[in-house]
């Protein structure tokens, strides 16, 4: 049981210094960025409101951050994104170990269900060629 408690808290100080980190790079890159507008292939649609996988999501649900204004709205419902539920995301571990990892912040509308939006702040991938 004790173990258990501690990899809680250590992924709680986990959270922490990646919301950090996240809000830093995010106010950088939110100034590049045009209002209302999605990065390509980076923004959830009603026919598939999927971004990143749930299980991925749910492990970084308690990283949770100021809702970012002037950006996507819910396609579902249209619920403004002041008003959507934003989550610092960082993949797994593997992922970076394997040059496929990705951090950024994600909307997700917890009426309809919907990841709405992610930004991407930082992300590692191998290049071919």
């Amino acid at each position: 049981m004790r173990d258990k408690n501690n990899r809680h808290e250590n992924m709680k100080e986990e959270g922490k210094s990646v919301k950090m980190f996240l809000d830093a790079l995010l106010q950088q890159r939110i100034k590049t960025l045009k209002p209302n507008s999605a990065d390509p292939g980076c923004s959830g649609t009603r026919e598939n409101p999927v971004i990143i996988s749930w299980k991925n999501v749910e492990r970084c649900k308690d990283i949770v951050i100021d809702p970012i204004h002037n950006r996507l709205k819910c396609p579902i419902c249209g619920k403004p994104s002041e008003e959507l539920h934003w989550i610092g995301y960082t993949s797994p571990q593997k992922d970076w170990e394997n040059l496929a990892g990705w951090m950024g912040a994600l909307s997700i509308c917890n009426d309809c269900h919907c990841q709405v939006e992610f930004i991407c702040v930082m992300m590692n991938y191998e290049t071919i060629g």
